[in-house]
C-alpha cells in the first residue's frame, strides 16, 4: 500500500509519518519512507511517501497515479500532489472544522486516527508507536487520535 502525507512546515507531517511507520513495522510490514521538507521550517511544502507491504518493498518513492491514500493537512498541498494519487484513492483532507475538534498541535494525530481505519494495524501497535515517538502533549495527541479514529472516514 502507498500513502502520501502532505502539509506545510509545522503541521506535524514528519511526526505523523514516523508514528505511522513505527506502527506498521510493529505489525511486521516491510516499510519504506521518504521525506521532502526543504523550506518546511518557514511554512513551505512537506511531503512524505510511505510504502509498506508484507512482502519486500524496494523503493520509498510513490509513482505518479499510484498512491492508495492521501492524508493532507492543507488543501493547497492536496492539489499540489494530487498527481500522485490513483483515480480511486482515498483522500483524507483535514478542514478548518477538523481544527476546531482537537488541540491545535494534535491535528496530525487526529488525521492519523482517521487513517487508522484504512490500514491493518492493531490499536496496541499504534499506542506503542505513540509511546516511542510522542514527547510533547502526549495526552492531547492520544485524545486527538481517538477522536479521529472514532469519527472515521466519511
Amino acid at each position: 500500500m502507498d500513502i502520501i502525507i502532505v502539509g506545510i512546515g509545522g503541521q506535524g507531517t514528519i511526526l505523523a509519518s514516523k508514528v505511522l511507520c513505527d506502527a506498521l513495522v510493529e505489525e511486521g510490514y516491510d516499510v519504506k519512507k521518504s521525506e521532502v521538507h526543504g523550506m518546511s521550517q518557514r511554512g513551505g511544502s512537506v511531503i512524505t511517501h510511505v510504502r509498506f507491504s508484507k512482502k519486500k518493498v524496494y523503493s520509498p518513492l510513490i509513482r505518479v497515479n499510484s498512491a492508495d491514500i492521501v492524508l493532507s493537512f492543507n488543501e493547497d498541498e492536496t492539489r499540489r500532489y494530487s498527481y500522485l494519487a490513483k483515480e480511486d484513492s482515498r483522500v483524507i483532507q483535514l478542514t478548518d472544522e477538523d481544527k476546531k475538534k482537537v488541540f491545535s498541535q494534535s491535528l496530525n494525530m487526529f488525521g492519523l486516527g482517521k487513517l487508522s481505519k484504512l490500514v491493518d494495524v492493531s490499536i496496541d501497535s499504534w499506542y506503542k508507536s505513540f509511546r516511542n515517538n510522542i514527547k510533547k502533549f502526549y495526552d492531547e495527541n492520544i485524545k486527538a487520535f481517538e477522536i479521529g479514529r472514532n469519527e472515521g472516514i466519511k
